[in-house]
């Protein structure tokens, strides 16, 4: 298993530590992970799960964004003024 993987592992565990010259640490031993396909002292953090779960958007009347499609009708507006001055 690469560092990297360790990692990924390391931060759902409750037992990680972080230091600044290290990196993720093992609370229990103060040393990065050498394990290879699982960790014996891992225990799941429930209650500060820094690993965000992908954002998928949901189609309804509450996501649209009315930012983007005024941007939208502004830039097709300053379009249409650009070719109507470069016609004359």
């Amino acid at each position: 298993m690469t560092r990297e993987e360790q990692v990924k592992f390391c931060m759902l565990c409750k037992n990680r530590k972080m230091d600044f010259q290290q990196g993720l640490l093992c609370r229990l031993t103060d040393k990065q992970a050498d394990f290879e396909e699982s960790c014996a002292s891992f225990i799941p953090d429930e209650t500060h799960n820094i690993v965000k779960p992908s954002y998928v958007p949901v189609e309804n009347e509450e996501s649209f964004n009315w930012k983007t499609a005024l941007s939208v009708i502004l830039i097709i507006f300053a379009v249409i003024r650009l070719i109507y001055r470069l016609s004359k």
